[in-house]
């Protein structure tokens, strides 16, 4: 026990039950008239010069109690030695007891427009959110026993390049462009994110770590061990690469139109997915370039321009065919760029597999049932209940053009 309250435990019994009868505002204006007397007492000598000023010198003393130190003066009251060192700092500003806050609301949170900044979020997350269900795991405990229960939820995630403060600065920009000469009332970044993740809560911004290929991964992960200079050139020659052609594609979708369509295909197709049995073809080539053949049949549009990104295969024999046969088609100069990145349709073919690796499929009409179910943005369609049939691009493209060799990398 300190020596300041050795002998006084009487007189400390009696104060910490006069305490205990006292509301939050009582106590803090016991503690600021305790301060604020022993502010202009000289028990202590006044005060002490120093370098700047002159040094205010405290000897606290507890009401029924006496002279005591300061850890004891703050520990009886509850408060930490930052909040007395705030009260006197309070106290020497001529403000002995300001005027409390009433648990009135805050007249700046009041003028903002909480409802329109929502609905202009949620507005945002239907026109480029991609919605993702993600399970979610609760358990309880009801008369001992545990109960564990898994629901899904659909999710909307905005792309990775979005951040907090470029949300703002759209809302704002948006704001402006509706009303010019109104004076708008916009919460500051960290309100404007805590605002919205409350009210929001299916709606997130995908990790920028989700939105890179295996070879930046890998790139990445030699660089933390130390490596030649070489190596780190032939990373900084991928980003480019990669950036050019986010930059293109960024570019082509904003002069998008009724006349220009711009379109997003991988192996996976966020428009249609395209299945089939053995029995009727194989997994080469000439079925590859006959389904995507039949999908820009299905998109045919007369007089107009159609862009297309599409990626590779995992063979090098159907990169090399299914890029001879888009040259065929082109009427335009052809872009092709050596750098893979993460797109929309990768993630949702990912899904797609998870999907069919947690269901059981044993005919064509339970795969078709389980894709429709797992992709609310795709279709599915077989060919085998189509009037087509495979075509031999192959062996005409074989005798005509020539091969393109190392074309399996990205």
């Amino acid at each position: 026990m300190p020596t300041c309250v050795t002998g006084k435990a009487a007189a400390l019994e009696a104060f910490f039950i006069s305490i205990d009868a006292l509301t939050a505002e009582e106590k803090k204006t016991s503690a600021l008239t305790a301060l604020a007397i022993l502010s202009h007492c000289d028990a202590a000598g006044g005060k002490r010069k120093r370098g700047k000023g002159a040094r205010i010198r405290y000897q606290y003393h507890l009401p029924l109690v006496g002279e005591v130190c300061r850890d004891i003066f703050c520990a009886c009251y509850g408060y930490s030695a930052a909040t007395i060192a705030r009260c006197r700092q309070r106290i020497r500003g001529g403000q002995f007891n300001p005027k409390e806050h009433g648990n009135k609301r805050n007249d700046y949170a009041k003028r903002l427009d909480t409802d329109k900044i929502v609905k202009w979020f949620i507005d945002l997350a239907d026109q480029v959110g991609e919605p993702v269900p993600v399970r979610v795991r609760k358990q309880t405990t009801e008369n001992g026993r545990v109960l564990k229960a898994t629901t899904t939820e659909n999710h909307s995630l905005l792309p990775s390049y979005f951040t907090w403060e470029r949300l703002r600065g759209g809302m704002l920009m948006a704001w402006q462009n509706e009303q010019p000469n109104h004076e708008l009332e916009i919460p500051s970044e960290p309100a404007f994110r805590q605002l919205l993740q409350k009210m929001c809560p299916l709606i997130g911004i995908r990790s920028p770590r989700s939105h890179v290929c295996d070879q930046c991964s890998i790139y990445a992960n030699a660089l933390r061990n130390g490596v030649p200079p070489e190596t780190a050139e032939l990373l900084g020659q991928h980003a480019a690469a990669a950036r050019t052609m986010r930059l293109e594609y960024k570019a082509d979708c904003a002069t998008a139109s009724a006349n220009h369509i711009v379109l997003t295909m991988d192996y996976a197709q966020n428009k249609f997915n395209y299945i089939y049995t053995g029995r009727i073809g194989g997994r080469g080539s000439n079925e590859v370039i006959s389904m995507l053949h039949d999908f820009l049949q299905i998109d045919e549009q007369s007089d107009k321009v159609l862009t297309v990104y599409a990626g590779n295969c995992g063979g090098e024999n159907k990169n090399n065919y299914v890029l001879k046969f888009f040259l065929l088609l082109a009427h335009s100069t052809t872009s092709f760029s050596h750098a893979g990145t993460l797109n929309a349709c990768d993630r949702g073919f990912g899904h797609l597999k998870r999907k069919l690796l947690r269901s059981d499929c044993w005919n064509l009409k339970a795969l078709r049932e389980m894709l429709d179910a797992a992709s609310c943005i795709s279709e599915t369609i077989v060919y085998e209940e189509m009037d087509k049939h495979f075509r031999a691009y192959r062996a005409a493209q074989r005798n005509q053009l020539n091969f393109l060799v190392k074309l399996k990398e990205n």
